[in-house]
């Protein structure tokens, strides 16, 4: 467990001690959109000054609730406006942490797609400076500065542009020392992932592998072969219907009561705005709250204690961003 407490960005564009985190859930979102759309049909995403407000309400009901922090993963490809974050983390007093990254299931964005390693134009890789710079200098104009990496592999597999996120995230992490969190769609995606990472000489400790109480789907020694490479894995996905709730909860007691639970991160994957799900899909485990008021006492009915419980939300992420203090490698 981290014993160095470091100093991490917030979305406000002060920083909170590591050991001031408090209740942590590592992979949320405020807004999930698509810019594009947004721009030329405003309807799709309405009054900005709406969903400030809607998630500002969000976010302090999650306060009342017993969480301090989250982690906004919100990367390139999923409409990520960290101004418009801000603007929510100055209103709420829970602390917002934002990430770098593209979120590539098989394709880049345009402006990367084509110039690049293994492209159709060989060229050196860029991404790599671009996460860099939101790390060490703030994303854009806003000032605000990233904690975190975020990279996704999905279904596709590893086609060349997610091999070059891969990549460059890993470069990103070795030239600032932050840690990196992914997206997994599948099994093998956790294994590419932590392959890849090796291949470009990452401490796999460094790592949250993301999304492993839906993919697992029930499988120990899935998750066993990640940890015991070392990483840290996300039950990071309790707002999505995509495994049976029982399922998810059993999976983790059994890998708490294994000594596995200083290994595990938690959160829902959920945004106070989406604009790409419909209603009708956001049952009532879609919400900021869902762990705190429904996860976490079924996790105390099913053996774990309320210092483990602690662990997962607590001691963890911290452990996760003292990472940091290792440096660059």
């Amino acid at each position: 467990m981290g014993s160095i407490s470091v100093d991490i960005p917030t979305a406000r564009g002060d920083v909170v001690s590591s050991d001031r985190l408090g209740p942590t859930l590592m992979h949320e979102h405020v807004f999930l959109c698509d810019h594009e759309v947004n721009i030329s049909w405003p309807d799709t995403f309405g009054n900005v000054d709406h969903h400030v407000a809607n998630a500002v309400e969000q976010l302090n009901a999650l306060a009342a609730a017993g969480i301090r922090t989250i982690t906004d993963v919100t990367a390139i490809g999923h409409g990520r406006d960290v101004a418009r974050v801000a603007r929510v983390a100055r209103e709420t007093e829970v602390n917002i942490l934002v990430a770098t990254g593209i979120y590539v299931l098989a394709e880049l964005p345009s402006y990367f797609r084509l110039f690049g390693p293994g492209s159709f134009i060989e060229a050196p890789e860029t991404m790599t400076d671009y996460f860099v710079r939101d790390i060490e200098e703030g994303i854009g104009e806003t000032g605000v500065r990233a904690s975190i990496l975020k990279v996704a592999t999905g279904h596709a597999g590893l086609t060349n542009d997610v091999l070059r996120c891969l990549r460059s995230v890993a470069a990103a992490h070795r030239r600032t020392g932050v840690p990196i969190t992914t997206h997994t769609s599948v099994k093998q995606n956790g294994r590419d992932q932590q392959r890849i990472f090796e291949e470009e000489g990452v401490d796999l400790s460094r790592v949250v592998i993301g999304h492993v109480d839906s993919t697992a789907d029930g499988d120990l020694g899935y998750v066993e072969e990640l940890l015991d490479k070392g990483s840290f894995v996300g039950f990071d996905s309790f707002a999505l219907p995509l495994a049976d709730l029982d399922t998810k909860v059993e999976l983790m007691a059994k890998l708490i009561a294994r000594g596995h639970g200083n290994r595990i991160v938690v959160s829902h994957d959920h945004a106070c705005f989406v604009d790409f799900m419909p209603k009708e899909y956001q049952g009532d485990f879609y919400r900021k709250t869902y762990f705190t008021d429904v996860v976490e006492p079924r996790l105390l009915a099913a053996g774990v204690s309320e210092a483990q419980v602690r662990a997962l939300t607590v001691d963890n992420p911290r452990a996760v961003f003292e990472t940091t203090a290792r440096g660059a490698y």
